[in-house]
């Protein structure tokens, strides 16, 4: 309830775009759900590779370890998700919103990082919470308060169940 109460006083988005700005920012979102667009640059898929080889180490070393997928707001959204892809010429029933978690399990398997720690948001988020707040700010690319609250009590169930076995 007190998180609730402090929510309650913040302001929507510390970082308020433009609509140019967010407009931009929803277009390079949506690229990692189109496979010719998912890297745009040559070097993200060794990068990521390593960062999950990093991430085996340590679930390695008996250390609990979460590799958690966000999904940006063009991904839950169907209107901000189908503006951006028709803004990158792309035809919006063809994006797959499951590329990125399909990608992060197979490199993952490659390094030998445990599947059970990879947590995707992507299917359990959506554009608002289960009280009706929305989930993101719509001004950036951040979630609102009580979309934060919302990952704040998945992470909380996830981290319960599997590091405290509860």
């Amino acid at each position: 309830a007190a998180l609730h109460w402090s929510c309650r006083f913040l302001p929507r988005s510390l970082l308020p775009l433009t609509p140019a700005q967010m407009a931009s920012e929803m277009r390079s979102s949506m690229k990692p759900f189109y496979p010719d667009t998912m890297f745009a640059y040559k070097n993200n898929l060794p990068w990521y590779e390593l960062f999950l080889a990093t991430a085996a180490r340590l679930a390695a070393s008996g250390k609990p370890t979460l590799v958690m997928l966000s999904p940006p707001l063009c991904a839950v959204s169907p209107t901000v998700g189908e503006k951006a892809a028709r803004d990158l010429d792309k035809n919006p029933a063809a994006a797959d919103f499951g590329l990125p978690s399909r990608i992060t399990r197979e490199l993952a398997r490659q390094v030998d990082f445990p599947q059970d720690d990879i947590l995707d948001l992507t299917p359990c988020l959506a554009e608002k919470t289960p009280d009706g707040h929305g989930a993101y700010t719509g001004q950036d690319t951040h979630w609102s308060p009580e979309g934060n609250a919302w990952v704040g009590d998945i992470l909380t169930n996830w981290i319960a169940a599997r590091w405290f076995a509860r």
